[in-house]
């Protein structure tokens, strides 16, 4: 009873703890509005010469710079609540499921890092020259097309996208740890993996803009990812299953 006791105390503990984090960090980020929209607009900015955005409504303002907070605030806290949760459970874990958690810990928390990096540094600079080219600003052609970019759908299209891409990165690595520990089986998977292309494609609707190049953009490289996973998986599944069978023959021998 007493060791159920303190377990509940320590879980309660850790979550106040991440609230508080998270709520400290909003603050912070809040307070500090301005830069974290510029930090966020200046692979724009750079791209377009008149750097300038506008808001239609009185609280777009308002509800940009509380959105960003709020996504660079879940950006640092997940670390914080991925080793948490780790240091809570690892206690009840055999050895090899406590390295392999301890792995894919390491795995997402590096990923956050890496997936932010490639984001911001190569697919927003591609992306906006590509759309920006759209523009139609010569005196000789036959109508004038002006960009006029709203900052709330310019943050909510980075965060939607940071999500997407963050989300290729992470989904192929826990599907790969649940296929290692049968959480999910492999047979069932491989089966039916029609089920997975058309379950790729939800999520691309859900984390990306209501287009169809927007969701194939997050969906396809998903796609591939968990097709590899699956083959990887086989391959190593059916090595496994030869090896113990050569194994039990020698030793028979």
């Amino acid at each position: 009873m007493l060791n159920i006791y303190t377990h509940w105390y320590s879980l309660k503990l850790r979550i106040y703890y991440v609230i508080y984090a998270f709520a400290l960090s909003i603050i912070s980020f809040y307070k500090n509005g301005d830069l974290i929209l510029y930090f966020f607009t200046k692979p724009f900015l750079i791209q377009n010469f008149k750097k300038t955005f506008i808001f239609t409504n009185l609280f777009e303002g308002f509800i940009s710079v509380l959105s960003i907070s709020m996504f660079c605030s879940i950006c640092v806290i997940l670390p914080l609540i991925i080793y948490h949760s780790f240091d809570f459970y690892k206690d009840g874990l055999f050895k090899k499921e406590k390295d392999s958690l301890f792995l894919l810990c390491k795995f997402i928390s590096f990923l956050l890092f890496v997936s932010f990096i490639i984001t911001y540094y190569v697919f927003f600079p591609t992306a906006i020259r590509f759309f920006l080219s759209f523009e139609q600003t010569s005196t000789y052609s036959s109508f004038q097309l002006y960009l006029q970019p709203k900052i709330l759908d310019y943050v909510t299209l980075n965060i939607t996208f940071l999500i997407g891409i963050l989300v290729i990165f992470i989904l192929p690595i826990i599907f790969s740890f649940l296929l290692s520990f049968d959480f999910v089986l492999i047979i069932f998977v491989y089966k039916n993996r029609r089920f997975n292309i058309l379950l790729c494609f939800i999520i691309g609707c859900v984390l990306s803009p209501p287009d169809l190049v927007s969701q194939s953009i997050i969906a396809i490289p998903l796609c591939i990812c968990i097709e590899i996973v699956v083959l990887y998986q086989l391959i190593l599944k059916n090595y496994n299953i030869i090896f113990e069978k050569k194994s039990g023959s020698d030793g028979k021998r």
